[in-house]
């Protein structure tokens, strides 16, 4: 008996380390093949992220290799000669390598290559590129590496949907995935479906990532994702018009950001603020702005002007509901004072929510011309609809053509409303009932469900009346979607504005009188190097600060790259379009931002390349941006900080 135990303990001891020995063949292979940096990955990471001068590095590999071809490549691709850079990538690829990196950084740099000669990626070229990457895991959770990739095929809704078939393909397997890398890449497929007005899909990709974060201990970057998936769920609810579960997440990330000592959630607050105010709920309103006036002193110095602006203005509105119209004015003179003298940089458009509510204090005072004409002004400024106000601001004209009898304003106002009303139902409505499908057991989703339906009646029962009575005006369902048209690092135009311009121009050509000038900050990446991103991020700001200030209020600023910022300048004759660019000049210049790397000057420097077209023609848009682009090399090769014109 005790030979035959001794045989099966040796025999289960036998099979315990077959078992072990294969876990950890396993586990050595997987470091060797996917996870072992790779010479290349060292080299290629030290550009892209550290910014280091290629120039600097010397191709030591052997001259015909696959490695050496590649970084050849790579130095023809830094200094802009993608032609040069795609033939050397071709010889990388035919000849023999042995970088575990080398395959997928091919595919990689070809699609960027596309991307910076035609403006978009290659959506087979990403996809191969996304397989190839799983196998070396560096480069699977590199989320630099994945937004350049993902982001050169989400120019358009179109693109947008292919762009997340893609990642949802790549995370379907998340063997090769971090945690934090998943994470990501939900709140991206979720942004992207927001951009999109896809609010059902969005809000359920970003629970996932809140369900899967919740309640564990996370890094700094996982804590950023988990926040950001919750505030967006947050603003998706504010679509939905269902404010008071807005407010409610807007407090619970607020309160966990002081938890955390981290004084960056102000917005948060505002948000909350706002949604007690759609709701005529002014004791929570104001219950969120003390709760934000307690740590005031902690947000920082850059930004805690125009919070407190925006605090001064949401007092006012406060105020404005409860009937206290001196103490409003009051409260309203001091936000217009910041924005008297400053341009802001905390909020996108905070000086036009500041005049909205002046119109809003002048209907309460009875002031209905000077309202009227302050709100009808408001309403040419572009960016009105980008923030989502239009539709609040034809509510309180609505009002104010009521009571001044003015109906024909007021038919005009209602055909405005109905377009409105009728997006909301078609789209807006719809996504709220795929979304109330999928979480049918929430009591408060359901009632919300029904409240929807109510309106959509009355809607209808006022288009009755209207069509018999002109004075008598549809109620608004106030829609909140905004266009995430807006770069939220610099406060102008990203490239999903430039998509809608594109496909504006793509039939009738250009016209006439239009100038467009592509720039660069000169020696950027060095900039980052030796100061820092954060520093380098306040440069562009400061950069589109000037953009905003120099260009005229019809003109269009876009950042078009990392440091490159497009301008487009419909109606204007050719000198002016070169004043402009002189004035960029001066304004910069008197900044004295210090850069010592850079080899023009011991301050920060642009170069510009502008183009001007006198007459109406065929010629698309994109070739315009193109023969921008081209004199912007030219200004470039010619020593920096200067401004190359050629006309077309």
């Amino acid at each position: 008996m005790k030979n035959k135990r001794k045989k099966y303990l040796f025999l289960c001891i036998g099979i315990l380390g077959c078992v072990l020995l294969g876990i950890a063949t396993k586990s050595f292979f997987h470091y060797f093949y996917h996870v072992k940096e790779s010479e290349l990955y060292k080299i290629e990471t030290s550009y892209r992220i550290e910014n280091q001068d290629l120039g600097l590095i010397e191709n030591s590999y052997e001259e015909g290799s696959g490695e050496y071809y590649f970084l050849e490549g790579l130095k023809a691709y830094d200094l802009g000669n993608y032609v040069i850079a795609l033939e050397n990538f071709e010889k990388a690829d035919k000849s023999s390598a042995k970088d575990r990196a080398l395959s997928t950084y091919l595919l990689y740099y070809r699609n960027l290559c596309m991307w910076e000669q035609e403006g978009v990626g290659d959506v087979e070229l990403v996809e191969a590129t996304l397989k190839e990457a799983q196998k070396y895991v560096p480069l699977a959770n590199d989320q630099d590496f994945l937004w350049n990739l993902i982001s050169s095929v989400s120019l358009s809704a179109a693109m947008d949907k292919k762009a997340i078939a893609l990642i949802e393909d790549f995370i379907s397997d998340e063997e090769h995935l971090e945690l934090g890398t998943w994470a990501w890449l939900k709140n991206y497929i979720a942004m992207l479906e927001y951009n999109n007005e896809e609010y059902a899909n969005s809000i359920r990709n970003f629970y996932d990532v809140e369900v899967r974060l919740e309640d564990k201990k996370l890094s700094p970057e996982m804590e950023y994702e988990l926040q950001y998936a919750k505030e967006y769920i947050a603003n998706i609810y504010v679509v939905f018009e269902n404010y008071e579960k807005a407010a409610i997440l807007y407090q619970e990330i607020f309160d966990k950001s002081l938890q955390k000592k981290d004084y960056d959630s102000y917005a948060c607050c505002i948000n909350m603020a706002s949604a007690y105010l759609e709701i005529e709920d002014s004791n929570n309103a104001r219950k969120a702005i003390e709760n934000l006036e307690k740590v005031f002193d902690k947000i920082d110095p850059t930004y805690a002007p125009e919070v407190e602006a925006t605090i001064f203005d949401l007092y006012a509105n406060i105020c404005i509901m409860e009937g206290k119209l001196e103490e409003a004015d009051s409260y309203l003179k001091k936000a217009e004072a910041f924005y008297e003298n400053n341009q802001g940089r905390a909020f996108f458009g905070g000086d036009i929510f500041i005049v909205f509510t002046r119109g809003k204090l002048l209907l309460a005072q009875n002031n209905f011309k000077e309202a009227q004409s302050v709100l009808e002004e408001l309403l040419k400024n572009e960016d009105v609809e980008y923030l989502g106000l239009e539709t609040e601001i034809y509510d309180v004209l609505k009002e104010i053509y009521q009571k001044t009898n003015q109906k024909d304003k007021l038919i005009q106002i209602y055909e405005t409303i109905l377009e409105h009303e009728e997006k909301f139902i078609t789209t807006t409505q719809r996504e709220y009932l795929r979304f109330s499908e999928y979480y049918r057991e929430n009591f408060e989703l359901k009632t919300h469900n029904m409240q929807l339906y109510r309106k959509n009646l009355w809607s209808i029962m006022a288009l009755i009346f209207i069509s018999i009575i002109l004075i008598l005006v549809l109620v608004m369902v106030r829609f909140l979607s905004k266009r995430n048209l807006i770069d939220q690092l610099t406060g102008v135009y990203n490239r999903k504005k430039l998509n809608l311009l594109l496909k504006k121009y793509e039939k009738k050509g250009t016209p006439s009188n239009i100038a467009v000038a592509m720039l660069d900050v000169d020696y950027f990446k060095r900039y980052n190097d030796t100061y820092g991103h954060p520093a380098g991020d306040v440069v562009l700001q400061e950069v589109s600060t000037i953009l905003k200030t120099v260009v005229r209020r019809k003109d269009i600023v876009i950042r078009y790259g990392g440091e490159e910022f497009l301008m487009i300048l419909e109606g204007i004759k050719q000198n002016d379009a070169e004043q402009i660019c002189h004035n960029i000049y001066d304004k910069l210049k008197m900044k004295e931002i210090p850069h010592s790397t850079s080899e023009v000057s011991e301050f920060v420097t642009m170069s510009m390349g502008l183009v001007f077209q006198k007459d109406k023609n065929s010629k698309s848009l994109e070739k315009l941006i193109g023969n921008a682009d081209a004199n912007l090399y030219q200004a470039k090769e010619a020593g920096r900080n200067q401004l190359v014109v050629n006309n077309n």
